[in-house]
């Protein structure tokens, strides 16, 4: 017969599974009671209980003394079992402390056979909505009827009574092994718990609320990416985007902490360094401090160019001001924009579709293009553009690379085709511009400013700029005050500016819609404050 058994658990100083009691039910067919066993344990290690502080129920069935030490008890319960009795645990803990226990005290078991009731539950329940917890919390979920909750082995032992009995669970299922199942909490489409559903007849991972999800059917719910990533799901493209986020983020934690050179990836023949931005899209990394263990197998990455001698921590990189090469490039680029799209706008036969994907093209800050449903990007004069749409566009190519897209193999875009500088379509030349112009707008948006022939430099709530007035295009640069507010080294933005008043513009806006994320509307700094 089964012998529904657990046993009572503290924590000590000493021993952290210290048993206090040892409960057993010896169950028929229809789970139904047939004899009990209860007694309170002592050891050297926790003293035995009083029987009034054990539960009301905690009583012998049998003549054994009701208390004793740990060899008397043990005995006691080898004495009650019979021949045919296989012991029905819940958690393994238990079962690994009765065996410790037993073959100290040189016990022989009666009982030879032992069985999870966990593992059966679990794959009996699965692809219900609550499949996995505790006993209780299974009553719970299932609408059962609990005994009165106290905190003792043998009211564990009648709470799992009351499951199988509340489920209906066969004991025919207990003579053949348990059934897979996964431990993972099934749910249904459009859950308001799990905003993630994995379908493994397509295995894809959606959103809750996609529409490619089938109506009545459990399927495995997560409440984030990190499960999902760790076991290598791939992402429909309602949460794409969500994914390689999740992604990068995650990797970008683990580099951050590992003192490593030299990372890569089991399933690629490429190695980088830490700050190549392609290890921010590896599933899996790998780490390595010889430069020979990569290089016996795999090729350096053509990016990062690691070396032998590669650092382990890289010193940041720091800001250098425009060079004269790169203002002329960006109003080339500029002019030709501005070409393109008067070319654009003398067009005949034209529909409003082809119009703006044209005037998308034509964007003077961006070097590379991606399109909707793809996973390459690609350069503007590449054949594939032609068959591309909603384009989304990247002034460098590891911004592209972060962002989860692959460089197409036909037109091979590099590093060197990046945009540092642009100037916005939309700048305009505007003479008789000058400092007491640039005070006069912070006057009338209440901000801090201070200039000098050189520099014009003004304070916002969100941050501190500085415009150098004897550069054209205008050069600006920048302090971010919320992301890193004890910062006094400027960095110079990657957009330069055709007048004072764009520049301005610029400013107010980009500061505006900084604040609006952090939950803050004010733009003017306080008074008080030190520009």
């Amino acid at each position: 017969m089964y012998v529904l058994t657990d046993i009572k658990l503290v924590s000590t100083l000493e021993n952290p599974n210290c048993p206090i009691q040892l409960a057993a039910i010896r169950v028929n067919e229809d789970w139904d009671t047939v004899d009990t066993f209860s007694a309170a344990i002592g050891s050297k290690d926790c003293p035995i209980q009083q029987e009034d502080d054990l539960h009301p129920s905690c009583c012998w069935e049998t003549d054994a003394p009701p208390s004793g030490e740990t060899t008397e008890v043990l005995h006691a319960f080898q004495a009650w079992l019979v021949p045919d009795d296989i012991l029905c645990w819940w958690t393994r803990v238990s079962k690994r402390v009765y065996f410790r226990l037993s073959h100290a005290d040189y016990a022989s078991s009666k009982a030879d056979k032992s069985i999870f009731l966990s593992e059966y539950l679990f794959g009996w329940l699965f692809q219900q909505p609550c499949s996995v917890g505790t006993p209780q919390k299974l009553c719970m979920a299932h609408g059962i009827q609990v005994p009165q909750a106290a905190d003792d082995a043998l009211s564990n032992i009648l709470t799992m009574q009351a499951l199988l009995k509340g489920i209906g669970f066969p004991q025919s299922r207990l003579y053949t092994p348990p059934e897979q199942w996964s431990k993972d909490t099934p749910a249904q489409r459009g859950s308001p718990t799990f905003r993630l559903l994995y379908d493994p007849e397509t295995r894809l991972l959606h959103r809750s609320d996609c529409d490619c999800l089938p109506e009545a059917r459990y399927l495995p719910g997560y409440t984030s990416f990190r499960v999902p990533i760790r076991r290598g799901y791939q992402a429909c493209i309602c949460c794409r985007r969500e994914y390689f986020e999740a992604l990068r983020k995650r990797n970008a934690e683990w580099i951050s902490r590992a003192d490593y050179p030299f990372l890569y990836s089991g399933n690629s023949r490429v190695f980088h360094t830490k700050s190549c931005p392609h290890v921010l899209m590896i599933r899996e990394i790998r780490y390595t401090f010889h430069y020979d263990t990569c290089a016996r197998s795999r090729r350096p990455c053509k990016l990062c160019r690691p070396h032998p001698h590669t650092p382990y921590l890289e010193a940041p990189k720091s800001t250098s001001p425009v060079s004269p090469a790169e203002v002329a490039d960006a109003l080339k680029r500029f002019y030709q924009a501005k070409q393109d799209q008067d070319d654009i706008w003398s067009q005949k036969g034209l529909t409003a579709s082809q119009r703006d994907r044209a005037l998308q093209l034509t964007h003077p800050g961006l070097a590379f293009w991606a399109g909707a449903g793809y996973q390459t990007f690609h350069v503007k004069s590449c054949p594939k553009i032609a068959g591309l749409s909603q384009f989304r566009g990247f002034p460098r190519y590891r911004d592209a690379v972060q962002a989860g897209y692959s460089p197409c193999r036909l037109c091979k875009p590099t590093a060197k085709q990046d945009i540092p500088y642009s100037i916005p379509i939309t700048s305009q030349v505007r003479p008789g511009e000058c400092c007491e112009t640039l005070a006069q707008w912070c006057s009338e948006h209440r901000l801090l400013f201070q200039h000098d022939e050189r520099y014009f430099i003004l304070r916002t709530a969100a941050g501190k700029w500085r415009i150098h007035m004897c550069l054209r295009p205008v050069q600006l640069e920048h302090i971010n005050l919320i992301t890193n507010p004890r910062c006094q080294t400027y960095h110079v933005q990657p957009r330069l500016f055709l007048s004072l008043r764009d520049t301005f513009d610029y400013i107010i806006h980009h500061d505006k819609t900084l604040l609006k994320r952090v939950g803050c509307s004010q733009i003017a700094p306080r008074q008080s404050e030190d520009i």
